[in-house]
Formats: C-alpha cells, structure tokens, sequence
C-alpha cells in the first residue's frame, strides 16, 4: 500500500489519550503528557528510577524529557535534547540523557520498527503500521512540524 497524500495534524489532547493507552500496562511509568513548546516535543513523567541509580533507585520521580523531531532518511527521528528532574537540580546531564536513552535501548530491544542510535531514537512507521495493518505499506514520510497547538506530519509521493 502507498500512501499518496496525508496530512496528519495531531494535537495535545489526542496525543496524551495514545501516550496514556501506551503506557496503560507500563510498571515503571505512570502520568505521561506531552507538551508543544518552540518547535519541540516536552514528554512529563511521573517515572520508578531502576534501583541501581544512587539517592533515587525504587523511587517514584518526575521527569521531564524534550524531543526534537525530525524525518531522516524516511522514518521519524527523535532527538533528546534535555532530560531533568524538576526540583532536585538535575538537568540535562549526559549521565542523564545517557542513562535514559539505555533504558529506552532495553525496553525496545528485538523490535524491528525502533532503534535507538546515539542520542535519538529512529521509528520506522512503515515497518510499525505494516506490522498493525498486516499488509507492507509505504508511507513516503516527508516532514513533522510543531507547532504550539500540535505535531503536523506530512507524508505521501
């Protein structure tokens, strides 16, 4: 299947329903929303810090987390840019970022549709909705924006 033209505008309210849906059988995440703010994608967690992270393992903190999104070679590409831990002081520190995006690398481990290079974390929608749809299908991904009020993705020839 070939997508020929899509313009897909999907906004706050919608996002944090499939964010809540995703996360709904997560043990270490709970509360997740999405904020749109310059250009990027803020993500606000409530989150179970594993337990071999020194002060804060087994317990239950908030993290905020900002994504900048783009289309590389076809699939959508998710940079980390800051991750923080509102009110202990903790910002934007490799260790952080570097830590987090492990956690990230494990839980999606052996699944054909995500790979976590580096700082970003590539999904390949084709693979993705092909797998759900059970029929290939090439959605020609061309460009996400956002914007302050939601993420526009344009695909198609």
């Amino acid at each position: 299947m070939d997508i020929r033209s899509l313009h897909l505008v999907l906004d706050g309210a919608t996002l944090n329903r499939l964010l809540a849906r995703v996360i709904r059988d997560a043990k270490d995440v709970r509360e997740v929303e999405a904020v749109f703010e310059s250009g990027k994608l803020w993500l606000k967690a409530e989150v179970k810090v594993p337990a071999s992270v020194p002060l804060l393992g087994g317990k239950w903190t908030s993290l905020r987390t900002c994504w900048q999104l783009e289309v590389v070679d076809g699939k959508l590409s998710t940079e980390l840019v800051a991750a923080e831990i509102p009110g202990l002081g903790f910002g934007g520190g490799d260790w952080m970022s570097g830590a987090l995006l492990e956690l990230v690398r494990n839980a999606v481990s052996g699944r054909p549709h995500i790979a976590v290079e580096g700082r970003a974390i590539r999904l390949d929608l084709d693979k993705l909705l092909g797998a759900a749809l059970e029929s290939p299908i090439h959605l020609n991904l061309r460009r996400i924006d956002i914007t302050p009020d939601a993420i526009e993705l344009q695909a198609g020839a």
